[in-house]
């Protein structure tokens, strides 16, 4: 089984006029997970991180910043992750659309990308994405159950 963490890009400085909107998925496969796992956990550690986000604190050097960049790339690399993304700009942006629009429309080609490979191999996959704003959530399960 093929494994999705799917991630959208953090609130913008002017929440108001958003300059672009990006939805991040990392595939692996889920006997790989636990390992790849373990060894993300380690980078963290080693350097002293809370989370991998905070590899991009200015506090840390450049070399050391770029140190962790290539022990991430090399793990993902030797478990065959893959990535997958899909980032919206400010003229799709313009057109004013709701949120729950934007993010299933975002989500839909991000779930295409995922699901067509395992379709065409005979294999199943599981996605994973983080929480959203109450407000959206009864909206997107809706979607998401009729997707």
């Amino acid at each position: 089984m093929r494994l999705l963490f799917a991630d959208e890009t953090d609130r913008q400085a002017s929440a108001a006029k958003r300059s672009f909107f990006c939805i991040c998925g990392l595939s692996v496969d889920g006997a790989e997970a636990v390992v790849l796992s373990n060894e993300l956990e380690g980078i963290k550690s080693r350097y002293g991180l809370a989370n991998l986000k905070e590899a991009r604190k200015t506090g840390l050097s450049e070399d050391i910043r770029l140190a962790i960049t290539n022990e991430i790339q090399a793990a993902l690399s030797a478990h065959k992750a893959k990535i997958i993304a899909i980032v919206l700009g400010d003229i799709s942006l313009s057109y004013l659309s709701p949120l729950e629009d934007i993010y299933m429309g975002a989500m839909s080609f991000l779930l295409e990308r995922f699901a067509l490979p395992l379709m065409r191999g005979g294999e199943f996959g599981l996605v994973t994405f983080d929480s959203v704003d109450k407000s959206l959530e009864k909206e997107l399960r809706k979607r998401f159950y009729e997707y």
